[in-house]
């Protein structure tokens, strides 16, 4: 009989199938429980576990049992633990084949020295080998680089996986620490953490005049610039909501015309061409849905969709506040009733599910799966995002 596992507070599909040693991964598991997108799971949802999986993994690792040496991961994503057991907090992850020193066994878990923390990750998801080490210790001197991009996420750890803590703008200088894996540890005020190498360079680069129109605002970070008569003939309606969405384009790293037009198009569609920031239906069809942290009676309607990109659901609402530090949960109408707020949530949304990936790779069937989970709306929503290359 398969195991059913119940989505907690934090928990990703990559952490859940690297818990499990699913085969295949994130993505095979995300096929088999019919999850179409897989970076959106919800606390309480259920997820089916294949049958064999917690008895997968690797068989060669089981012997090792040296009180130190070297290891290779095999799962997708390995947790790496602030203690050797499941109960303990997650510091990081570690992806497959990546190699390892460990200076101690106990239990069935390898200790590990990881981002300059010690860190446990389990025994049963790594082979023995004497390849050399490449983990995830910074290596190098430390050195002096600057930002290439408009807004660089700070995250947390070396993966994207892990949380955005921050961004830099472009031109920032920052203080790298040592490299790995495409990843640069920095200082980060009085802290550590990591950004993509890619968009760090040695030479300080040009920085692009602002636009100083009184028709463009940027927001952070700098946005697309949206002319507001062009606005018009992809979307009359997003006109009179033009200052809060250009803020939240520059707050969603909107600043190519390629993601500007996917943006304008979702936006277009889920707020019915911008004629409403909240959802016609009364949201009676969401109660009861788990998957989106409606467990409160009352909470389909109170938790429908709202905002120009249609929050939905107690669980989305929470994370919107607590990121935002913005109480949506008590107050949720504030998100259809103040259009900042509106735009705002659009923006961290767009950013927690990563959306502009899709758009820099000119995805947009997959970007409108992301956000809708299937393909409602296709050809509305596709026929904005060909106005808006028309005409942006």
């Amino acid at each position: 009989m398969s195991e059913v596992y119940v989505v907690k507070p934090g928990d990703t599909l990559s952490q859940i199938s690297a818990r499990y040693n699913v085969k295949g991964g994130y993505t095979a598991l995300a096929k088999y429980n019919n999850i179409a997108n897989p970076s959106r799971i919800n606390v309480g949802q259920k997820i089916i576990i294949p049958n064999g999986s917690t008895s997968g993994g690797s068989t060669a690792q089981a012997g090792a049992t040296a009180s130190s040496g070297k290891v290779k991961i095999t799962a997708q994503a390995l947790n790496v633990r602030q203690g050797a057991g499941t109960s303990y907090g997650v510091l990081g992850t570690l992806s497959k084949g990546q190699v390892v020193a460990y200076s101690k066994a106990k239990n069935g878990w390898l200790q590990i020295s990881f981002r300059g923390q010690t860190g446990w990750i389990s025994q049963k998801y790594t082979q023995t080998t004497s390849a050399k080490v490449t983990n995830n210790k910074p290596s190098g001197t430390e050195k002096t680089m600057y930002v290439t991009a408009t807004s660089l996420n700070v995250r947390s750890g070396g993966s994207t996986n892990d949380s955005i803590i921050g961004s830099l703008s472009r031109g920032q200088a920052v203080t790298v620490l040592g490299e790995a894996s495409g990843w640069a540890r920095i200082q980060y005020g009085s802290g550590k953490a990591c950004v993509s190498m890619q968009y760090l360079t040695s030479k300080k680069p040009s920085t692009p005049a602002k636009d100083t129109s009184s028709n463009y605002k940027p927001g952070t970070g700098g946005a697309f610039n949206l002319d507001q008569k062009k606005l018009a003939k992809v979307a009359k309606g997003a006109v009179k909501y033009y200052s809060p969405l250009v803020k939240s384009m520059g707050e969603a790293s909107i600043t190519t015309k390629q993601r500007a037009c996917c943006y304008i198009a979702q936006l277009a569609h889920e707020s019915d061409h911008f004629n409403t920031l909240e959802e016609y239906a009364s949201g009676k069809a969401y109660e009861g849905r788990t998957d989106l942290g409606n467990t409160r009676p009352g909470d389909g309607v109170r938790f429908k969709g709202r905002g120009a990109i249609q929050l939905t659901g107690r669980y989305n609402y929470t994370r919107a506040s607590k990121d935002l530090g913005i109480d949506l949960v008590s107050n949720p109408k504030i998100v259809s009733e103040n259009p900042d707020i509106a735009f705002k949530v659009s923006a961290w949304y767009w950013n927690k599910c990563n959306l502009n990936s899709y758009c820099d790779n000119y995805d947009f069937r997959g970007l409108t799966k992301a956000i809708n989970g299937g393909y409602n709306g296709y050809d509305s929503r596709l026929n904005y995002y060909n106005l808006a290359n028309k005409y942006l």
